[in-house]
């Protein structure tokens, strides 16, 4: 038998497009965003959200294209989250901290055709233009300028604004049809903790189904109100605060119930066949009374596979050496646990929302290495010839194997 054909009597697409439609028909004079002294009802948002599809088209925005936007959470990020998918395009929200080189890359790598940006993030908006245009040699995108909406600054960069936008656009636009619940709804970046940003793909049903199962599952009530505290970049505001990805954290659960995050998987150390938690490691570095921040990860070792290797920042005025940290270290771990390095730095790198990328300090990291294998040859081949003992001619998957018996 041949598979039941898709009609409008027995097939929907899944989106979130259709909360918005139904907020408007049957709240349609409901308080729908308050923001400072604006307010809007859902009546309001649903027209403001069409007028601005209607201006995206004209625009010449067609089905699948990015539409990027830099922004805080204000009244036209949340619509811009209907309208880029009401006109048939994929909306790439940025992080607001990234600096202007990470924003230009995801300019490139997202080929956006528009570029939406808050009129407090006009500078950063251009040092990303020019490195778009020079560095990465691609066309500027057209640029609209989201003024605030209270109390407008009159600041431009190029002639398109937001209001102006919603102003023109037709109010009665019918919304682009979506005919597959796969297509692509928004496209987000990671925060380049382990690796260069990359690019995630929700799609329109995905977005449905999690956010219904949200409603479903919290028991909410037909007026609920969210403050919404987060910035809207993670998730793109589709999901509420809580995780949705598996991404290697590994934890441990109290009787209390109680969840304690000790690590990532691909952030342990295994020294000698010893798994090394990096969480642990820097607990007991930021013990130390003059260290304000450290950051633990894998160095090659030529004995142990590999070895921990700490950047450490001191306080002002502070005069302590490696060997001292590696000293306190030895008081407050077991010795497989002790840093072989203690790099003294004066900032750790870090994403735009403040996670230290490791990726960075790894590469740093293999440097140290290299250095010390070669310090160690020219020692080695000073010093008399000693008897090792019989263990240190064997191989090292034999010596693992031994200690696991």
């Amino acid at each position: 038998m041949d598979r039941l054909p898709k009609s409008g009597a027995n097939y929907v697409p899944l989106t979130p497009l259709t909360f918005l439609t139904r907020a408007s028909n049957s709240y349609a004079k409901r308080t729908s965003i308050i923001y400072a002294n604006v307010r809007f009802t859902w009546r309001q948002t649903y027209e403001r959200c069409c007028r601005l599809a209607s201006s995206l088209r004209s625009l010449n925005i067609v089905k699948n294209d990015v539409v990027s936007v830099l922004a805080p959470n204000v009244p036209a990020m949340l619509e811009m989250h209907f309208a880029v998918p009401m006109a048939g395009a994929v909306l790439n929200a940025i992080n607001t901290r990234l600096d202007s080189r990470n924003v230009a890359l995801i300019l490139k790598h997202s080929e956006a055709k528009i570029f939406f940006v808050d009129y407090e993030y006009i500078d950063k908006a251009k040092k990303a233009i020019e490195i778009l245009m020079a560095d990465f040699n691609m066309p500027m995108p057209l640029i609209v300028v989201i003024d605030d909406l209270d109390s407008p600054t009159g600041i431009r960069l190029g002639e398109l604004e937001y209001e102006q936008l919603v102003h023109q656009g037709n109010p009665k636009y019918v919304l682009e049809n979506i005919d597959d619940e796969w297509d692509p709804i928004t496209l987000s970046y990671t925060s380049g903790t382990t690796s260069e940003p990359k690019g995630v793909v929700y799609s329109h049903r995905g977005a449905f189904l999690s956010t219904l199962s949200l409603i479903l599952g919290w028991e909410m009530g037909t007026e609920p109100v969210y403050l919404w505290s987060l910035p809207m970049f993670h998730c793109n505001g589709w999901t509420f605060t809580w995780g949705i990805a598996a991404r290697g954290d590994m934890g441990v659960i109290h009787p209390d119930g109680y969840l304690e995050i000790k690590d990532r998987c691909k952030d342990v150390i295994i020294s000698g066949g010893e798994n090394i938690s990096s969480v642990e490691v820097e607990s007991a570095i930021m013990k130390h009374p003059y260290v304000v921040e450290a950051s633990v990860v894998a160095m090659p070792h030529p004995r142990w596979g590999e070895s921990p290797c700490a950047f450490v920042i001191l306080r002002k005025n502070s005069n302590f050496k490696e060997s001292d940290i590696i000293a306190h270290c030895r008081k407050n771990l077991p010795g497989f646990m002790v840093p072989k390095k203690v790099q003294f730095v004066e900032e750790l790198p870090k994403t735009g929302t403040g996670k230290v990328q490791k990726n960075h300090l790894r590469a740093v990291a293999k440097t140290f290495v290299i250095k010390e294998n070669a310090n160690q040859t020219s020692k080695k081949s000073t010093q008399v010839n000693r008897k090792k003992p019989r263990a240190y001619d064997q191989s090292h998957e034999q010596i693992l194997a031994l200690s696991r018996l």
